[in-house]
């Protein structure tokens, strides 16, 4: 094993072969931070008060753009409501038990690995979640006392709650025209952007403009909130913070979670033995100690040697020459 932290060897390294970050889990970029200069003055400073004790912005400010719906995935029946979510994520009418509805609309929050998407194969759904996946800032976190201002912003989402209306009878929050304009000339960028990606991601890029409508309304209701006016019509500028939020953002995010989830089943059980030779520091290790101690024997040994050569051509380990205690087997690494 090449690195510091998992070499304990003697000798010289400059035989191994190139490390491969994927591995490690260091391959994607440095995510970019939550924006907070996008959201208006009062949710902007409770947001940035409050998360002193979570050390990141980033989910806090998420959860004030969407609603929560926490029991989606837990109750029973919830893969026959599928239809419904679809449906509600476009407000579309739908059923609903044996009743229809008009309008559905909702949103889901929820978390979830970059390897385990890698299992949901349904795109449509994947497609329409809006994903973060922010670096641990476990040393940034303070237990001082923060100026936050959770009743004033309680009764500010309570304003938006009440002006919100129900699903029957929702409120508008219209567009003016240069608000419809910018979102005509973000059509085809985005698009455009779509055309270059793949999967999944194609999918979701192409949800780009819906998604940035639904920012910009969010925006748009803050501020209204905030402002006390009775109505605030989305504007181009709400729509220019929308594209902000979502191509600078959650554009990266989404990114980095289908990459990591596009990696096949090897190269999770590799980094899973990666988790476990930084542990256990051994100088040699067998094919059966991997199968059995670091993968739990939940791979036949045909996938455990897949495994270990994968960590081979990625410079985490290399082989030993045979002794007679492993002739006719396979091979021990180092």
């Amino acid at each position: 094993m090449p690195l510091d932290e998992l070499n304990n060897l003697p000798q010289p390294a400059t035989d191994w072969l190139p490390l491969d970050p994927s591995l490690l889990g260091d391959a994607r970029p440095t995510p970019p931070a939550f924006p907070l200069h996008l959201l208006p003055g009062r949710w902007r400073a409770w947001v940035d008060a409050s998360s002193r004790l979570f050390g990141s912005a980033d989910y806090l400010a998420h959860c004030l753009l969407g609603h929560w719906m926490a029991e989606a995935g837990r109750r029973p029946g919830a893969n026959s409501a599928r239809p419904a979510w679809l449906a509600g994520w476009s407000a579309a009418e739908t059923m609903i038990g044996n009743w229809p509805k008009n309008c559905c609309a909702v949103g889901i929050a929820g978390a979830l690995s970059p390897e385990r998407l890698a299992a949901f194969s349904d795109s449509a759904l994947a497609s329409r979640f809006l994903y973060v996946w922010p670096e641990r800032r476990v040393a940034e976190v303070s237990l001082a006392e923060a100026d936050e201002d959770d009743e004033g912003v309680a009764e500010l989402l309570r304003d938006i709650a009440n002006f919100a209306g129900h699903r029957e009878r929702p409120a508008i929050v219209p567009l003016d025209a240069a608000a419809a304009r910018r979102l005509e000339a973000l059509m085809l960028e985005i698009q455009q952007r779509a055309d270059e990606t793949e999967g999944v991601a194609t999918e979701w890029m192409g949800r780009g403009v819906s998604t940035i409508v639904r920012l910009a309304g969010v925006v748009a209701l803050m501020e209204w909130a905030e402002s006390g006016e009775w109505c605030l019509p989305v504007s181009a500028a709400h729509i220019e913070a929308a594209y902000e939020l979502w191509s600078g953002y959650y554009l990266p995010h989404a990114l980095a979670v289908f990459d990591r989830a596009g990696a096949g089943q090897g190269d999770r059980a590799a980094r899973r033995v990666v988790r476990w030779l930084k542990r256990v520091r051994a100088p040699q290790v067998s094919r059966e100690e991997v199968r059995r101690e670091a993968l739990c024997q939940s791979v036949g040994a045909d996938a455990a040697e897949d495994v270990l050569a994968r960590l081979e051509a990625g410079g985490v380990l290399r082989p030993v020459a045979a002794t007679g205690s492993t002739k006719g087997g396979p091979r021990p690494r180092r």
